[in-house]
């Protein structure tokens, strides 16, 4: 989630955003084990949506927690489908982002009478695996599904659903909240039925935060400033580029405010151990202000600008980091301070997943939430979405009551 940066295929290697520094300096937390699923080990341990209090004090003492059932069989199987049609139908490119799809329907008529021909790119077929090569979209290595927002029909009818509502209205007790609008993943199998491995089609291996954790968690003057310089540059968003949805999640303010501040992703398959996906280092939010204090005057420094931060290959933090698989259905939801990435596929399965947080609903009187509301209603209308009340104020188009 974020505006992940490239680097090799299943490696850990050193960020050129990230300065080289003394490992030996840096602080280590205790490492904490993530308990399994009592019915099926294969999963880590998941709870019903009516165990608030149980995942609730789970997700306090460990900075994540998987709820499951969240969507249905149904839900999973349509938004899988959905998936392959945004792929099929090549609305990854960045054209898309600027012209509807009647826009985009007209201006291809347009050439047609004038007699110009428009060769057609190799299409993605989901049924063939020897296509998933042709023009895939960018990211590749991270698993997501290039660089632009989705607004398609069913991706916006899961940021409306009511289940991933309540989980995030549990674990942030408040109910005033906005949805972000981010993309789709999709991990290709590196063992594919025929035995023969793809490398190609391996992920990488990565850890991250989607905030900066000196600006977040120090005090000191010069991040200070920092923090107050983005935070203006955040309310003068226009939203004319799609990377602008991308921005707004990961300025996530100062620990000083006492916000609480959540990511999370869905999972439209079982996901086990060797597909590959989402990892973290468990309980890492109880101790970013130590790890922070340690490397501010190398890392800190260096990368006091940046709102996405690669975690230095050499960080004892990668020997911390542990995957959470889980079933088809669920959502994982983590403290946005706990230090997350991707492990690479090593299985013969996709991974499907969409990424979405929900966060404290803006004034819509602001610059930016007028701009926001702007774009974003023009996709709904686009992708024909009728929202329900709630779906109206969680996409920023109606004031929360």
């Amino acid at each position: 989630m974020g505006n992940s940066q490239p680097a090799s295929e299943g490696v850990r290697v050193q960020s050129d955003r990230a300065p080289a520094f003394d490992p030996s300096t840096v602080y280590v937390a205790p490492q904490i084990d993530i308990p399994q699923d009592e019915e099926d080990d294969r999963f880590v341990r998941s709870f019903a949506l009516d165990q608030k209090d149980e995942f609730t004090a789970f997700f306090e003492e460990y900075g994540f927690v998987v709820v499951r059932d969240v969507l249905s069989a149904d839900e999973c199987q349509t938004t899988i489908g959905d998936i392959w049609q945004y792929l099929e139908s090549r609305s990854y490119l960045m054209e898309t982002w600027f012209h509807d799809a009647d826009d985009a329907d007209k201006e291809e008529q347009q050439q047609q009478e004038e007699g110009e021909e428009r060769l057609a790119p190799p299409s993605i077929k989901r049924d063939d695996p020897s296509t998933w090569n042709n023009g895939w979209p960018p990211l590749s290595h991270a698993g997501i599904l290039g660089y632009l927002p989705i607004f398609t029909k069913q991706a916006l009818l899961n940021r409306q659903n009511a289940n991933i509502y309540s989980v995030f209205t549990t674990l942030m007790n408040r109910q005033d909240l906005m949805v972000s609008q981010d993309r789709y993943g999709l991990f290709r199998p590196v063992k594919p039925a025929d035995g023969d491995e793809n490398t190609r089609w391996r992920t990488s291996y990565s850890l991250h935060w989607d905030l900066n954790p000196w600006r977040h968690s120090l005090e000191d003057e010069q991040f200070k400033q920092g923090a107050a310089s983005v935070k203006e540059k955040i309310s003068q968003l226009t939203y004319d580029s799609p990377s602008e949805f991308f921005e707004e999640n990961n300025e996530v303010g100062s620990a000083k405010d006492g916000r609480v501040n959540l990511q999370g992703l869905i999972n439209f398959a079982d996901n086990l151990v060797e597909d590959g996906g989402f990892q973290t280092v468990v309980g890492f939010h109880k101790h970013i202000d130590r790890w922070a204090e340690t490397t501010k005057d190398s890392m800190g420094v260096r990368l006091m600008d940046r709102s996405f931060v690669p975690i230095d290959c050499d960080d004892p933090l990668y020997k911390q980091a542990q995957r959470v698989s889980m079933r088809a259905g669920s959502i994982v939801v983590w403290d946005q301070r706990m230090a997350h990435g991707s492990a690479p596929n090593s299985s013969s399965n996709l991974r499907f997943c969409q990424f979405m947080k929900m966060f404290p609903a803006l004034d819509l009187s602001t610059v930016q939430a007028h701009n926001r509301a702007k774009v974003v209603q023009r996709k709904v209308d686009t992708a024909g979405v009728e929202l329900s009340d709630v779906g109206k104020r969680l996409f920023g188009l109606e004031e929360w009551k």
